[in-house]
């Protein structure tokens, strides 16, 4: 039998490839930044790349990426200066989504560590930074399916945020009351970053392989898992085809 893909915990061990970038320390100065990266998990076919990376104090150059980028920071503090004269101000526990294409420069006000999720390639859609905000009014959604449902049927809100023209990212807030669910194939690939509550996944064998810490996670497409919470969860979800 084919073996499952393993879920991924993202947290910062301290390991991975130097990767430079040009920068700008100062305002007059210019340098290499040196930025740490672990790539935890990879699916070239897709243009999909999720891990953990550490930057030191630095400012990059003004320009646009051509990959969409989402990410929670784990350490230190930066901020997103647009191009339009926005800001995005990022601290410990903050998530931000950054489209291809938006104009942007990154300042790293002291060590920074940050997991992220980028997909490269296709149609992304346009220009868009954001800060995402727990707060925001969720409206009903679909539940899990009878099919899996080990318990009554949980209510589930979310509240989509980012959607690519060619429908390969799907970005959300997604909360449920509690419920328990039998093992399921992940049709697609899923970064979920808990705010709130957590859930126990569990393999096919009904052994937990997450418990929800740390609060970010990944689960491959094709992972076949079990969920289980027995407290609400407000999670942030995005989804990858």
């Amino acid at each position: 039998m084919e073996r499952s893909p393993e879920i991924i915990a993202l947290e910062w061990t301290g390991h991975g490839v130097d990767v430079t970038h040009r920068a700008t320390r100062g305002f007059r100065d210019r340098c290499p930044i040196i930025e740490r990266r672990l790539i935890s998990f990879e699916d070239r076919d897709a243009g999909l790349q999720v891990g953990v990376a550490a930057i030191p104090t630095a400012s990059t150059e003004m320009k646009s990426e051509r990959k969409d980028e989402l990410l929670t920071v784990q350490q230190g503090r930066a901020t997103v200066q647009l191009a339009d004269g926005g800001t995005i101000s990022l601290e410990v526990g903050d998530t931000a989504f950054i489209s291809a294409g938006t104009v942007h420069r990154w300042i790293y006000h002291e060590p920074f560590v940050k997991d992220f999720l980028c997909l490269v390639d296709g149609e992304s859609g346009p220009p868009t930074a954001l800060k995402v905000d727990p707060s925001l009014e969720l409206v009903p959604g679909p539940p899990p399916g009878s099919d899996v449902l080990l318990t009554e049927t949980p209510e589930c809100k979310n509240r989509l945020l980012y959607h690519r023209l060619d429908g390969r990212l799907t970005l959300m807030l997604w909360s449920t009351t509690p419920y328990i669910r039998r093992p399921a194939k992940h049709v697609k690939h899923e970064l979920m970053r808990f705010l709130s509550g957590s859930a126990t996944l569990k393999d096919v064998h009904g052994a937990a392989i997450s418990q929800g810490t740390p609060r970010s996670i990944f689960v491959p497409k094709g992972a076949e898992v079990a969920w289980e919470n027995d407290e609400a969860v407000l999670k942030i979800a995005c989804f990858v085809s």
